[in-house]
């Protein structure tokens, strides 16, 4: 009697274990197939849960077992704080312009399409033929420096990473709605207004957490001072437009 209630004792504890290892080959296989690319947007948008789970690893290779380890989901990312250095797209000055930023960003809650609310402060110095046209009454010597204060909305994505096959590498388009405050330091005159930029940042993430990588951005402004007697908008005004390239680095948690 003894032997039999063993017996069956170590019968159900093996039972269980091999339901409880079917039933996650199953899930694995319900989860793989549901990855077909002909199934509807609607369905994907539906059970992101279901179809976006897989890309949303990071994974580690054990390579002493051969299988992968410490997945992470990015999913679960809910701030990212970076910091950026950017200077003018011409090579032959690329002083002319130089740029420095700092962005605080918090994704949107349950958000699997990876959608994300922004704060920002950007710095940036250059010489006025570096951004605007100028009259033969202004020196290109004529340095300006802007401080943005903006409020953005962005996307991530990974078309690169899709392309060179790796889990690590993201991609970012933020636009930033910002007010600035510009001076120029040759007339010693401050202006005020608004504008926006367009960035596109590519990032490496060789942990769960610490990224780098590069920054593209495209900058506008319009700016005015106060008037002066019956002096028009247009001589009180100013627009600013150029684009920069930089390394951004940071932190996700």
């Amino acid at each position: 009697m003894k032997k039999l209630l063993t017996s069956l004792f170590f019968i159900t504890i093996s039972a269980s274990l091999f339901a409880d290892v079917h039933l996650e080959g199953e899930r694995k296989i319900l989860l793989d197939n549901f990855r077909d690319k002909d199934i509807p947007q609607s369905e994907l948008n539906n059970f992101p849960e279901i179809h976006q789970y897989k890309d949303r690893l990071l994974k580690d290779l054990d390579t002493s077992s051969g299988v992968f380890s410490d997945q992470y989901n990015t999913h679960d990312d809910v701030r990212r704080i970076g910091f950026s250095y950017a200077h003018s797209f011409d090579i032959d000055d690329f002083s002319e312009i130089q740029s420095i930023d700092i962005t605080y960003m918090g994704a949107f809650n349950n958000s699997w399409q990876d959608f994300w609310w922004s704060l920002q402060y950007k710095f940036t110095r250059s010489d006025l033929d570096a951004v605007a046209d100028i009259g033969a009454t202004t020196s290109s010597d004529d340095i300006q420096t802007y401080s943005f204060f903006g409020y953005g909305l962005g996307h991530r994505f990974q078309t690169l990473g899709t392309f060179f096959n790796t889990d690590r590498m993201f991609e970012m388009v933020t636009v930033y709605l910002n007010y600035v405050l510009h001076n120029d330091n040759l007339e010693e005159q401050n202006y005020a207004g608004l504008g926006y930029n367009a960035d596109y940042s590519f990032s490496f993430r060789p942990g769960d957490n610490f990224f780098w990588g590069g920054k593209i951005s495209y900058n506008w402004a319009l700016v005015e001072r106060p008037q002066k007697g019956e002096e028009s908008l247009d001589n009180r005004s100013r627009v600013f437009g150029w684009t920069t390239i930089g390394f951004e680095f940071g932190y996700i948690y």
